[in-house]
């Protein structure tokens, strides 16, 4: 038997419950159906999974800039989906900080007081040691320049610099 039987869920069917049932079934997709019974399109274990945890890339998907993108001095524009270790040592800002988070957006997302949305602008205050009496002192302004169902899409990131006497 070359084709198995269609998998149809309804389109109101919650994305825990959809990816249960296609792990149970062993389907990797399903066609969803309207409240008329017609067709309302198709859905994939990759479309569920990406709602939880976000963008999964492959093989097949076109992967934008996950990086950093110096705009002027202290100015840069930075992809969410950057690696906060990375952000961090790009940037020499010392230790990455005690977070759940592993992307620069998920970090964003943590410093946000609510929901995140278009404009948005947090801060994070970054103290390194750079000698017996000084400190220097980072304050990063991250404005959140684009949010698509929840998800930070874009950020632009100001970088204030000081030096503390002791």
């Amino acid at each position: 038997k070359m084709v198995s039987e269609p998998y149809y869920v309804s389109k109101t069917i919650k994305v825990n419950e959809l990816i249960q049932e296609m792990q149970k079934l062993q389907k990797h997709f399903a066609i969803v159906v309207d409240d008329y019974g017609g067709t309302s399109g198709i859905v994939t274990m990759e479309d569920a999974l990406e709602e939880i945890v976000g963008e999964i890339y492959d093989e097949y998907d076109d992967v934008q800039d996950k990086g950093l993108v110096k705009i002027s001095d202290n100015y840069y524009s930075i992809s969410p989906e950057m690696d906060l270790e990375e952000f961090f040592d790009t940037l020499e800002l010392g230790d990455i900080p005690d977070t759940q988070f592993s992307t620069v957006g998920g970090f964003v997302y943590g410093l946000c007081d609510g929901m995140p949305y278009d404009g948005k602008v947090v801060n994070y205050q970054v103290l390194l040691e750079i000698g017996e009496d000084q400190k220097r002192e980072y304050v990063l302004e991250f404005t959140i320049k684009k949010v698509e169902k929840r998800r930070i899409k874009a950020i632009e990131l100001k970088i204030t610099e000081s030096t503390i006497e002791e």
